[in-house]
């Protein structure tokens, strides 16, 4: 999973950043609302990857881009903060390649 930080964020004993290797396909699906029904957008995308001839190709990210979070100790910025669980937004991510037979890949995601 991947949250958006500032560069330069300092590393304690419970968090590590990194920066996660370039993938060259993906598979994206963007997900607003509760994490109670994110398995939907989940399944969509996976329904999407298998019906357009493609294969899983490695992990899963998700990337939250709007999320709860107690400000006790720092403060994020207004926009990644939301006040209710309708607000979430989730991007799910799924590397993918080809599945053999399957074509060429499309010029405009």
């Amino acid at each position: 999973m991947a949250v958006p930080v500032k560069p330069h964020l300092p590393e304690g004993d419970r968090v590590r950043v990194g920066e996660l290797p370039r993938v060259e396909h993906m598979a994206c699906v963007v997900h607003q609302g509760s994490y109670a029904r994110i398995h939907l957008a989940s399944n969509a995308l996976l329904s999407w990857i298998g019906e357009n001839e493609y294969e899983i190709a490695g992990p899963s990210r998700e990337v939250y881009l709007r999320f709860g979070a107690d400000q006790e100790g720092y403060r994020l910025p207004n926009s990644y903060l939301a006040r209710d669980s309708s607000e979430f937004v989730t991007e799910l991510q799924l590397p993918i390649t080809r599945s053999e037979g399957g074509g060429r890949w499309p010029t405009i995601w």
